[in-house]
């Protein structure tokens, strides 16, 4: 409450001490000897702090604002977890072959360290998630994440997808869904895309590329042409919950997919 004087006239209030990226209620009021009125309900969210973001490695990230969250603006380069743990490089086919659902391990695609500024890495969903599981909202788990940044959850890919445009019943939905939000977050042009890159407008800045995929079985396949980002959210002990942006679609797929197969990551604040 913020009293600005008694009697008749206009009143002006300057609101404070407020938090960075913070969405405000406010609404005026007047009281007299009858009782108190208020007038109309507004609300205000404050500027998010878009200053870099650091990892361990000394990995520098861009950030965006997109509805009430604030993302990572490309995909996680981190080779260690933030207290210094080391996460596992396997390189050779055979070693990603043998992996376990619940093994930690990332590479680059076709083992070209050349992409970590441009794609990041490709993690398995253990190293992703730090071994754990979270489908809460926020999620809470850190995983391979920077400080004051979290894997998201399943639900906190929903409510990004929310913001762009999608209803809440299409994002409960399995496959491909929604109508041109895909395309908000993938990058315009060709340069990092195949084909016709259908869609794609990056009006949220996000700028989703097509990092590709390491399959279970060890193979590279798909540069530019798909990018799977991981949940925190397990569906099974050998599945969990990704989203993924296509050169052919401006819809988002959202589907559950090995553990042990090697996907992008993207971080949300905290």
């Amino acid at each position: 409450t913020v009293p600005e004087g008694a009697g008749t006239g206009s009143f002006t209030s300057e609101i404070t001490g407020l938090s960075i990226f913070t969405r405000y209620y406010v609404r005026a009021y007047a009281t007299n000897g009858v009782g108190t009125a208020y007038g109309e309900e507004l609300s205000f969210r404050t500027k998010w702090n878009n200053a870099p973001v650091t990892d361990y490695d000394g990995n520098v990230y861009n950030t965006v604002g997109i509805g009430d969250q604030v993302w990572l603006a490309r995909n996680l380069s981190a080779t260690h977890y933030s207290d210094g743990t080391a996460i596992p490089l396997v390189e050779n086919t055979s070693g990603w072959e043998a992996l376990n659902f619940d093994d930690q391990a990332y590479c680059w695609y076709e083992n070209n360290i050349g992409n970590i500024n441009t794609y990041g890495a490709l993690y398995t969903w253990a190293a992703a998630a730090r071994g754990d599981s979270s489908k809460l909202n926020p999620s809470g788990l850190q995983g391979a994440c920077p400080d004051g940044y979290h894997l998201p959850s399943d639900e906190e890919w929903k409510d990004l997808e929310v913001a762009l445009g999608m209803s809440s019943a299409e994002a409960d939905l399995i496959g491909r869904r929604g109508t041109d939000e895909g395309g908000k977050l993938k990058e315009t042009g060709n340069e990092h895309w195949g084909g016709e890159n259908i869609g794609a407008t990056n009006e949220s800045g996000f700028t989703g590329l097509g990092s590709g995929v390491r399959d279970f079985d060890g193979n590279f396949n798909f540069l530019g042409y798909v990018a799977p980002l991981w949940s925190s959210t397990q569906y099974s002990d050998s599945q969990a919950w990704i989203r993924a942006l296509n050169y052919d679609d401006a819809k988002i797929t959202r589907n559950p997919y090995t553990k042990s197969n090697g996907y992008a990551v993207r971080c949300v604040g905290d």
